[in-house]
This record gives structure tokens, C-alpha cells and sequence, in this order.
């Protein structure tokens, strides 16, 4: 018989594995926001050719640690899925504060500077860092009173999560189907070009099914080990190495040009609501315009997801259309190219430069999905027609813009994004019409 003290460490379990999705989708917001931030020209100023080469490494490193978030929600969600529970996309706008016992994960969206890659290894932080670790010594040279204890708080969650699944009884720990989670290659191709992928991790994701204890916790120990490395210092090639790696030389070279400035001028935390307060709204018409795009891009690749989530045991071939028009084309042909736009646009409505607007990564902060089939690919035909036209109405406004802006990269990089838009909904109309009927 199940007692009530191992149903209520169930519940604890479920809220923390949804604090976790909160977490781990908070940072993939917060890595892709730094990188979208970088300059990309000698001529944009402040940058030498040779930064420049360390800043686009600097970028590929972001954004494979970014695609690593990306593995670790879906890690989560299978977590949950095991648990019998529904993964979610929900969480609050930007900035937002998730309180963890006495210690907090703060969410903000900063361009990439030395106080937001600080943000990132306080994110990352080993649950251990001792005191003779170069990493522990530099960071504490940078913050008053650091103590690596107190800003573990993610490493507190997977800690707690990883003892839940190692003392509660199988019975009440796994209730949900393995065939409703997602291993790499259900996601991702088997075969690239016609190399057979199927064994081996694809674009540094590696996605595993949780079907008992002893698969639960070597899913939490992936997680842990990719993001905080080793207990006591941080495997190479863990996201915490990877940021000290950067934040490290950003200074050195800062220290050795004081001119160097990596990153656009990109406002922190844009938001284009009108109760936003003042130093986040971004009042430029255009630009909001363009932040309006792409919230109802993200939104809507959000949606899809949790279909393509909530639904792994339809039929293959629906799973085929959400995967080519949500995945690939949305995020890498839409998502980023409109969130590196909206850093060379301005944020204030007097039209100056000197503050920039950004992605805000706005997410509805509660889902509501159809179960039924061509309901829901309706919406999401009827969302990508909007984005279209959107896109189209933008591209019109492009020749109107001040000289002062690229308009001839904006003009190049929203056509590309319109076509995208384009080829995505004929996709999803195409493939949708091959699938079965409802039931």
C-alpha cells in the first residue's frame, strides 16, 4: 500500500521537475539572447578582425550550449513523462525570479558582456567548488561575498530530484508509457546525407527514455554533469567550463583593450506590452512591430511543440509534419534570424541606436491545446498565415526606415525570413493532408 508520506514526496517531485523545465528553458532563453547580441562586422566598431574570430567562436560555444538546454527540457519532460505527468512550455515573461529554499535562479535577458557570462556560471555552478579552484578565485575576485553554496540553486533542484527518484518506491515513481517520451532520433534524422546517425548523439544532443530507477538517474546525472561538470570543478566541455573559458578571456582581452565591446547596445529584457515598465518597452514602431513577429513566432513553435510532446504515440507521420515545420525551420530559419534583426533596430521611439531592441522571448503563461488532430494543425496553419502577412508588412515598411539603419541587411534578412515563413506553412499544409483522418 502506497503511504501518504510517499505520495507527497511524489507531489514535491512533480513541482520540482516542473521548476526544472522552468529553469532549463529560462536559460536556453537567456544563452540565446547573448549570442543574437554580438556585433558581426569590423565596421559596427569596437572590435578588432582578430576579436572578431574570438567572438564567433565565442558564439558557436553559446549556441551548442543553448542546443545542450534544449536536450536537458527534453530530458526533463521525459522525466516527467515517466512520472505519468504532462510536460509543459509554461513560464513567466522576462525578467522573473525562481525561488529555490533560500537561494533564488534569477531569469534576465542581457547581451553578452562579462555580467551576463557571470550570470551564466552562477547558473552552472558546481554544488561543489573549492576554495583553490582557479574558477572559485577568479569569480571571487569579480563578487562581493561569493560564495559558491549560496547560487547553487539549480544544482539544489537536480540534487533533490536525483534523491526522490533514488529512495521512493518504483510504484508511485513510474506511471507514465516509455513509448511517450523521445529518444535523440525522434527528433532528430537518422541519417544526415547519408551517414547513419542512429547511435551517436546528433547536434551535441543525446536524448535518452526513462523506464525505471536505474534509467532516471543516469538521465539526472547527464543533466548534471553537461551543465556543472564534475562536482568539484567542471569537466571540460561542461557548460560551466565552457562559460569560465570565455568569461576568463573577455577579460583578459578587456583588460588589454579597454575599447573592446563584443556586443551591440541591446536593452535588457525588451517587452513590447504596454504595462511594461519604461526602461524595458520598446516603443520604436517598427521594432515593435518586428518584436510583435517574433513573439508570434516563438509562441507558435511553442504550441507545436506541446502537440508533438503531448501526442508521441499518434501516428509517425504527424510527428514527421510538426518536426518539419516546427523544429529545424522555426528555431535555426526564423527564430534566430529575427532575434539577431531586432539587435541592430532601436528601442526608443526617437529612433537612436545608442539602446537596441531584442527578442523577448514571451511565452503564454498558460497552454491551452486541442486533443483533436486537424483542430490543432488548423491553428497552427492559421498562426503561420499571420506571421506571413506580418513579415510581408514589415518588409514594405523597410524603405521608409532611417539611412542610419542597415536597411539593406534588414531588407535581406527579413526576405529570407518571409520566405521561410512561406515554405514552413505550405509544409505543414502539404503533410497535413497526408495524414490519417481523426478518430
Amino acid at each position: 500500500m502506497t503511504s501518504d508520506g510517499d505520495l507527497a514526496l511524489r507531489n514535491e517531485l512533480s513541482g520540482l521537475l516542473e521548476m526544472a523545465a522552468r529553469a532549463e528553458q529560462g536559460l536556453l532563453c537567456r544563452y540565446l539572447y547573448a549570442a543574437f547580441s554580438f556585433k558581426r562586422t569590423h565596421d559596427e566598431g569596437g572590435v578588432t578582425y582578430e576579436q572578431l574570430e574570438y567572438m564567433r567562436r565565442w558564439e558557436a560555444a553559446i549556441l551548442t550550449v543553448a542546443r545542450q538546454e534544449m536536450e536537458h527540457l527534453g530530458l526533463v519532460f521525459n522525466l516527467r513523462t515517466a512520472l505519468g505527468e504532462a510536460p509543459t512550455f509554461e513560464m513567466p515573461s522576462f525578467p522573473f525570479a525562481e525561488l529555490v529554499g533560500d537561494k533564488t535562479i534569477d531569469n534576465s535577458l542581457r547581451k553578452f558582456d562579462e555580467r551576463s557570462l557571470i550570470d551564466f556560471a552562477l547558473a552552472e555552478m558546481p554544488s561543489q567548488l573549492p576554495v583553490t579552484s582557479p574558477n572559485y578565485k577568479f569569480l571571487k575576485e569579480r563578487m562581493k561575498g561569493f560564495a559558491p553554496g549560496g547560487v547553487d540553486a539549480l544544482s539544489d533542484i537536480y540534487n533533490r530530484i536525483r534523491t526522490l527518484f533514488e529512495t521512493l518506491p518504483e510504484e508511485v515513481l513510474f506511471l507514465g508509457p516509455p513509448a511517450a517520451q523521445f529518444t535523440t532520433h525522434d527528433i532528430f534524422p537518422g541519417k544526415i546525407r547519408g551517414l547513419d546517425i542512429s547511435k551517436a548523439p546528433a547536434y551535441n544532443v543525446s536524448l535518452h527514455k526513462v523506464c525505471d530507477r536505474k534509467s532516471a538517474l543516469a538521465v539526472i546525472d547527464q543533466i548534471i554533469t553537461e551543465g556543472e561538470g564534475a562536482k568539484e570543478e567542471g569537466a571540460p566541455g561542461s557548460h560551466f567550463a565552457t562559460i569560465m573559458s570565455i568569461l576568463i578571456k573577455l577579460v583578459e582581452l578587456q583588460a588589454q583593450d579597454p575599447t573592446f565591446v563584443p556586443a551591440r547596445p541591446v536593452m535588457s529584457n525588451p517587452s513590447g506590452a504596454l504595462q511594461a515598465p519604461d526602461d524595458q518597452k520598446v516603443t520604436y514602431p517598427f521594432s515593435n512591430a518586428a518584436l510583435g513577429l517574433f513573439e508570434m513566432s516563438y509562441e507558435t513553435m511553442l504550441l507545436g511543440l506541446t502537440r508533438f510532446f503531448a501526442f508521441p504515440q499518434n501516428d509517425k507521420s504527424e510527428m514527421a509534419a510538426l518536426q518539419q515545420a516546427v523544429f529545424f525551420p522555426m528555431m535555426t530559419t526564423i527564430i534566430r534570424p529575427l532575434g539577431e534583426v531586432l539587435t541592430m533596430l532601436p528601442a526608443d521611439a526617437g529612433g537612436s541606436t545608442d539602446k537596441r531592441a531584442g527578442a523577448s522571448f514571451r511565452a503564454p503563461e498558460a497552454f491551452t491545446l486541442t486533443p483533436h488532430k486537424s483542430a490543432a494543425f488548423n491553428v497552427l496553419y492559421l498562426r503561420y498565415g499571420e506571421m506571413e502577412d506580418t513579415a510581408s508588412a514589415l518588409l514594405e515598411q523597410v524603405p521608409s526606415l532611417p539611412d542610419t539603419l542597415p536597411k539593406d541587411v534588414i531588407t535581406e534578412r527579413l526576405t529570407f525570413l518571409y520566405q521561410q515563413i512561406y515554405r514552413s506553412r505550405s509544409n505543414l499544409k502539404v503533410n497535413y493532408e497526408k495524414l490519417p483522418d481523426d478518430i
